[in-house]
């Protein structure tokens, strides 16, 4: 890649401009990450998208790219996506989409990433990886990483948005205005050939209002006579940072992802001292959720049941009802019990063990029956969380468990105990 190429990027208005489209995307992903992981829990969308017809499959797909194409600037960036082709996200039955949508679910749904989530491309990685010689020039971080932003972006909108038509979902979706003059490549053109080019681009800039750089609320959505206000010091800098209201402005300035603006508002940035990333408002955590082995990745289904425990920490389990139908929160009410519970629920949470998987079922069957649950539905739930078929048993109604093979450590009990209050 040509030095000169570089150099455009190693502007201040274009550093700021990537690290505000890795936001923009970190947050699309995380819209993403929470409709999903609830399909696959409350609708069992991968076997549902797995029976579909060849040519239902091949409409869907379409339609969602369509609604993709149809965003400002969208086109320019999917030149960056050969993955994102009709026949790509149809192949192996369905099995290439579900793939790549499994690419965009991070292990935590309740953080907002400060990082975009990538999916991997032979190809594509190896001409987004830069040389040690192009690593010495000014610009080349920033250089790669927007070209990286427009991928992602670019493909998890497709993804998202082919997600959205199999529900039959139309959303209003907002495109990220990409900044003035990016990357725009006019190295041995004529001069009206350039001029065409920055035409084009800025007619394309035109299409695409700002938005607030908190809520993300587009200028052409606001009331009447209200317009987005600028933040004075950093227009000084020729960066686009607006806000829709105070409060917003306020929240950002404290709470802003990837990191708060007070540390970077008005201040020159460079490629090497952007502050790190360290948004407030950390994740919710269900208590005592461990962290999961090396080697075990957890489902939709079962990123998702955390969630809910993340949401609900006095709840012991949660089983989940498809839509429009309440799910429904168990909570053992004895203190043993319970105890025993959050033991084989960590243990299966942390590794997937089937052993422990067994035990969750044979300890909730009462708390089912009492519902008037059947158990078949639990059966089901468990199988899309870990990924093990738990056989419905007639005779399972107490909350003993055989843990003979495998006994409860030091460290689990204690662990147990601190989230009882014990």
């Amino acid at each position: 890649m040509p030095k000169s190429v570089f150099a455009t990027a190693n502007a201040d208005h274009v550093i700021f401009a990537a690290e505000y489209e890795a936001s923009c995307i970190c947050k699309l992903q995380h819209d993403i990450a929470r409709e999903a992981t609830k399909r696959f829990a409350e609708n069992d969308f991968e076997n549902a998208w797995k029976a579909l017809s060849d040519d239902r499959r091949q409409e869907i797909v379409l339609e969602g790219i369509y609604r993709t194409m149809c965003i400002p600037d969208m086109e320019e960036r999917r030149k960056y996506c050969p993955d994102s082709s009709l026949e790509n996200l149809t192949s192996r039955g369905g099995e290439e989409y579900l793939r790549m949508l499994k690419c965009l679910l991070p292990s935590n749904l309740d953080a907002l990433p400060t990082v975009p989530l990538e999916i991997p491309h032979t190809f594509v990685d190896r001409i987004f990886t830069p040389t040690e010689e192009e690593l010495q020039y000014p610009g080349c971080k920033t250089f790669f990483r927007s070209m990286k932003n427009s991928r992602t972006y670019a493909l998890s909108t497709v993804i998202w948005n082919i997600l959205l038509t199999f529900y039959g979902i139309e959303e209003t979706q907002q495109p990220i205005r990409p900044d003035r003059g990016r990357f725009i490549h006019t190295e041995g053109l004529s001069k009206s050939a350039t001029r065409e080019i920055v035409r084009e681009h800025n007619e394309q800039r035109k299409l695409i209002p700002n938005a607030c750089s908190f809520c993300g609320l587009s200028e052409d959505r606001l009331p009447a006579g209200r317009k987005l206000q600028a933040c004075s010091k950093c227009r000084q800098l020729n960066r686009r940072m607006f806000y829709c209201s105070k409060e917003c402005q306020t929240k950002d300035w404290k709470l802003g992802s990837p990191r708060p603006h007070k540390l970077i508002c008005g201040k020159p940035l460079t490629e090497d001292n952007m502050p790190k990333a360290t948004p407030a408002g950390a994740a919710k955590t269900a208590s005592g959720i461990p962290d999961p082995d090396p080697g075990f990745t957890r489902s939709p289904a079962l990123l998702h049941q955390i969630s809910l425990l993340s949401d609900n920490p006095r709840i012991d389990y949660v089983i989940v009802r498809p839509y429009p139908e309440p799910d429904q929160g168990i909570c053992l009410a004895d203190a043993m019990g319970s105890l025993m519970f959050k033991v084989v629920r960590n243990r299966a949470l942390k590794s997937g063990d089937r052993q422990a998987v067994n035990a969750i079922y044979k300890m909730l069957i009462p708390s089912m029956d009492k519902t008037r649950l059947p158990r078949s539905m639990l059966c089901k739930q468990l199988e899309l969380e870990f990924g093990h078929r738990v056989e419905e048993d007639p005779d399972a109604a107490g909350p003993s468990v055989d843990h003979s093979e495998a006994p409860f450590t030091k460290e689990e009990l204690e662990q147990a105990m601190e989230d009882l209050d014990i």
